[in-house]
């Protein structure tokens, strides 16, 4: 991090429960957001979290594309999830695993199941 950054800004995500049915366990993401806010803020961050119903993937997206649109050279940028996440089959073979990784936002629909 640069501590000589002309503007520092922070996107915290996190998502602690996923909506009724849909297979994701509870997780401290919020706590995690919680902690992180007000230490980002004493070292003089603009910060904007987005927690459980707010963490959808447009507004996860929308985020990401106004912290980018925001930020100028010599900014400082700190981006966090805490969130459940995935692996899918790679489809374009450029994994050497085999497997891509994917954050899941509030309102992903399914969990990722081969051959589905």
């Amino acid at each position: 991090m640069n501590m000589s950054a002309q503007y520092s800004r922070s996107l915290l995500v996190g998502i602690s429960e996923y909506p009724e049915g849909n297979g994701w366990a509870e997780i401290n993401g919020r706590a995690d957001t919680d902690r992180l806010q007000p230490i980002l803020e004493e070292k003089g961050f603009c910060v904007t979290k987005l927690n459980g119903e707010a963490a959808t993937y447009r507004q996860i997206i929308q985020s990401l594309e106004n912290l980018a649109a925001q930020t100028k050279t010599g900014d400082g940028v700190y981006i966090h999830f805490s969130c459940h996440g995935q692996p899918f089959k790679d489809e374009d073979g450029d994994e050497a695993d085999g497997w891509d990784e994917a954050l899941i936002p509030y309102d992903a629909p399914v969990r990722y199941e081969d051959g589905r």
